[in-house]
């Protein structure tokens, strides 16, 4: 009796050691790593971007509403569909009120070192915050008529609370705004039991930002909460959205909180590379976020997400381990512009686009700050690199 009751507590412990060995959730698979070159970098320049404004003489855009602007460094930009033109935002001043600088840009045909991208014009989106967000859809490629997503309405800091919908036709003179809409209400963009609600302990976002996926059908909202308050990103459906907005009238707003049953992702991660943020994109359910620093290099972390069909109750989803990154691509930041050599010390990535290519894989497109260079038509250029 006793060997048998030995037998089966012997058992009993072997089961208990297997289930406790066997994983029963899904691992995250292991962090993959890739370093781009500064020399693949340099060698997949596009073109500079010329005659761009700067704090000069003679500059294409000096003034607004009668006053003086100070120009800053561009910092995001888009594409447009049709391959065209290449939009940049930046941020302005006049006097203490803070505009983002929108500037029009034709794109060449042929890319290289010693190509440029004419700039056209330059428009001041009034009282819109620091210029960090930029994208562009385009309902119809045999007109040149774009959307153009930004954001707009700074809060208690510079950046832009909310998302305006811009859409603009270009003209043989100029580019005209045929109307304007805005997405408000952020702080209700957290969904629970498909309902519209607010993130843990009511935060008020202090940054926004926007990138869409059309192949997709995703548009999703990165809203940056007060400092130790989180980040969130919202996808949702972005046919919906577009028609929602299709149907205000110009100049109204449309609240995030109508679009709950729409939404098909909420990630919450605050993991950004060197704890700075500068812009991200989306692509096949995965978030890819850019970030770096003068002295900190660049580098850009890829986050898968999980995605929900319309109406199905969305969970929020949380990755703050940088374990849970998939992908994480390192840039060596050394420029060579007009005979010069800079290193990480004088660069600071700035915005990022991704692009399939015809083989499928993604061109990943950015630009740089550079710190010794001060005037804005001086040295901004786009570089494209695979991964």
């Amino acid at each position: 009796m006793k060997r048998e009751t030995m037998r089966r507590l012997l058992a009993a412990f072997l089961a208990i050691v297997l289930i406790i060995a066997i994983p029963t959730g899904k691992a995250e698979a292991k962090t993959s790593k890739t370093t781009v070159a500064a020399g693949t970098i340099e060698s997949g320049k596009q073109f500079t971007l010329n005659n761009m404004p700067y704090n000069g003489r003679d500059t294409i855009i000096s003034s607004y509403q009668g006053q003086k602007l100070k120009l800053s460094t561009v910092q995001n930009f888009a594409y447009t569909p049709d391959g065209k033109y290449i939009f940049t935002t930046a941020e302005c001043k006049s006097g203490g009120t803070l505009h983002t600088l929108l500037c029009r840009c034709a794109v060449p045909a042929a890319k290289g070192p010693d190509a440029t991208a004419e700039c056209l014009e330059a428009i001041v989106l009034g009282k819109f915050g620091h210029g960090e967000a930029i994208d562009i859809t385009q309902d119809d490629l045999t007109q040149e008529t774009y959307n153009l997503w930004v954001a707009t309405t700074p809060g208690s800091e510079k950046y832009g609370i909310e998302i305006a919908r811009i859409t603009m036709t270009v003209g043989a003179d100029k580019t005209t705004i045929d109307k304007m809409v805005t997405i408000k209400d952020f702080k209700k963009a957290n969904v629970v039991k498909g309902k519209a609600a607010f993130f843990d302990k009511k935060p008020t976002p202090r940054r926004l930002n926007v990138a869409i996926d059309e192949d997709n059908n995703q548009i999703m909202f990165r809203v940056q909460f007060p400092t130790g308050k989180g980040v969130n990103y919202v996808a949702y459906d972005y046919e919906k959205i577009n028609d929602a907005l299709d149907k205000l009238a110009d100049g109204k707003k449309f609240s995030i909180t109508k679009a709950a049953k729409w939404q098909k992702a909420n990630l919450r991660t605050s993991l950004v590379p060197a704890n700075s943020f500068q812009s991200f994109q989306i692509c096949d359910n995965t978030l890819y976020v850019c970030g770096g620093h003068m002295n900190k290099g660049a580098q850009i972390y890829a986050i898968k997400y999980k995605t929900y069909a319309n109406g199905k109750k969305v969970k929020q989803e949380v990755k703050q381990n940088k374990s849970q990154i998939s992908r994480i691509i390192s840039m060596e930041t050394v420029l060579n512009i007009k005979g010069n050599t800079y290193t990480n010390a004088k660069l600071e990535v700035e915005g990022m686009k991704l692009y399939k290519n015809d083989a499928g894989k993604l061109d990943v497109y950015i630009n740089f700050y550079i710190d010794a260079v001060g005037m804005l038509r001086d040295g901004i250029s786009i570089y494209k690199f695979e991964i």
